[in-house]
């Protein structure tokens, strides 16, 4: 029980230091996006989303609609938006397509690493109006 509580604090803690900046705390086996709205939603606690920027989908919206990041970052989506369902997050150029994200909980997520400097505008394919930018510097 002692060691099942260090190694659960240990991940909160170089989870959440990691992520910090993007806005998510973890705990247990799962942790929480809070967007700059403040909804709240929980993805799954996975270590490949160490050093990830986390863009929330919530409210037919995705919370920051522009992040801006450095070339080799990786830019996590998570899906909060139970009210309104499934999501995607595809590129219009092509370059990266999450395909369907389930709502949860907890939120579907997808993953894609930037590796070259630009501007990628992508949409939500199943809520056209839906739109976000990743600026890769």
């Amino acid at each position: 029980m002692i060691m099942r509580l260090g190694i659960r604090r240990f991940l909160t803690m170089a989870v959440g230091s990691a992520i910090l900046g993007a806005g998510l705390a973890c705990f247990s086996d799962r942790g929480t996006v809070t967007a700059p709205n403040g909804a709240q939603c929980a993805i799954p606690l996975d270590p490949n989303l160490l050093g990830s920027t986390v863009i929330a989908i919530k409210d037919l919206a995705y919370l920051p609609a522009q992040v801006t990041v450095k070339a080799g970052t990786k830019v996590t989506w998570a899906n909060c938006d139970v009210a309104n369902g499934d999501h995607t997050s595809t590129s219009g150029t092509g370059v990266f397509d999450s395909g369907i994200m389930s709502a949860g909980p907890p939120a579907g997520i997808f993953s894609f690493t930037f590796p070259q400097a630009g501007a990628f505008g992508y949409i939500c394919t199943v809520h056209p109006s839906m739109q976000g930018t990743v600026l890769v510097q």
